[in-house]
C-alpha cells in the first residue's frame, strides 16, 4: 500500500499574499523585516521573496494575483502567515519591529512587549500587521514537554509555571 503524499512532505515551500501596492510592500517586507528578495516581476506585478536562512521557503507578494477575481483587485481579504524562528531570536526580532513602529500584540490581541505562549505545543509567539492589513506572527517553539493544560499564557507565566512545576 502506498503512503500518502503528506509523509513525503518536508515542509511548506511557499505561500502567497495579495498586496494593493507592490513597492509599499516590498518595502515593508525588504527592508522592515529584513526578506531576501529572490525575484521581481514587474510586468506581472509580483515580488518573491525568500524565507529563512536556507531558501526553502518562499512568500510571494501579488498585487495582481491570478486567482483574484476582478471585483476584488483592489481589496485585499487579510491573511495570517507565521515566520518560525528561535526563541533567542524572538526578543531581537520584536525590538527591531518596535524600532519601525511596528505594534506589537499576543495572542488575545492586546498592545504588548511579552509573547504568548501556547502550551500544547509549546511555543512563544507574537503578532503584528503588515502595510495591508495581513496579521504575521513570530513564532519560535520552545525546548519544553508540551503543558495543554495551562492553555495560552504569557512568557514570563510560562516560565514562572515551568520554573514552579521543575522545583515544586
Amino acid at each position: 500500500m502506498s503512503k500518502p503524499p503528506a509523509t513525503l512532505f518536508n515542509g511548506l515551500f511557499e505561500t502567497h499574499l495579495h498586496v494593493l501596492d507592490l513597492e509599499r510592500s516590498m518595502r515593508f517586507y525588504g527592508d522592515v523585516l529584513g526578506l531576501e528578495l529572490g525575484r521581481m516581476e514587474p510586468e506581472r506585478r509580483v515580488a518573491l521573496y525568500w524565507v529563512g536562512k536556507n531558501r526553502n521557503t518562499m512568500l510571494g507578494l501579488w498585487e495582481e494575483p491570478p486567482w483574484i477575481w476582478e471585483a476584488s483587485k483592489n481589496k485585499v481579504q487579510t491573511q495570517h502567515i507565521a515566520f518560525g524562528m528561535e526563541l533567542e531570536d524572538l526578543h531581537e526580532a520584536m525590538q527591531r519591529l518596535k524600532q519601525n513602529r511596528i505594534e506589537l500584540k499576543n495572542f488575545f490581541d492586546q498592545v504588548t512587549d511579552e509573547p504568548s505562549v501556547f502550551g500544547w505545543m509549546p511555543a512563544a509567539s507574537i503578532y503584528f500587521h503588515d502595510v495591508d492589513g495581513h496579521l504575521l506572527e513570530l513564532i519560535a517553539r520552545i525546548d519544553h514537554e508540551p503543558l495543554p493544560d495551562i492553555g495560552i499564557v504569557s512568557l514570563s507565566e510560562w516560565n514562572n509555571l515551568t520554573r514552579t512545576r521543575r522545583d515544586g
